[in-house]
């Protein structure tokens, strides 16, 4: 699924910021619902992938900050206070993600939009795995 425009990140404060970012949430939403009969979503856990293509003279938002507001629109998210678009693709919450590939890549500024690709997570079985976790810590 393509949503044309500047991914607004998620943290800023100003009114003007807030905004933006309820515009940029309801431009998902109203996407995600158009395409609602496209999407598969019944997965108990979900593998999501968002390709960020964005112009940057310089300073980009941390990739974090983009995904946070794109996961919370198409879940539900019972902590958020704020009352932006959420649940759009399920009414699931987003601990449901099991698996989340994040990406920018930089694009003409005419050209920006993010990729969301929508899967069911199947994961390898926890006794199934090679090496151990030694060193991470």
């Amino acid at each position: 699924m393509k949503i044309e425009g500047r991914a607004v990140p998620w943290g800023s404060n100003t009114e003007e910021d807030k905004q933006r970012l309820l515009d940029w949430r309801t431009k998902i939403r109203s996407k995600v619902k158009a395409e609602r009969e496209n999407i598969k979503c019944n997965f108990d856990k979900f593998k999501i992938t968002i390709l960020f293509y964005m112009f940057s003279k310089g300073n980009q938002p941390d990739i974090d900050n983009l995904a946070k507001p794109v996961l919370d629109t198409l879940f539900t998210d019972k902590h958020e206070k704020e009352k932006y678009p959420k649940g759009a693709l399920t009414d699931k919450d987003d601990n449901k993600v099991y698996e989340l590939i994040l990406k920018k890549q930089d694009c003409d500024k005419d050209a920006q939009r993010i990729e969301i690709t929508i899967e069911e997570y199947v994961g390898e079985d926890a006794s199934e795995r090679v090496g151990t976790s030694e060193g991470w810590g």
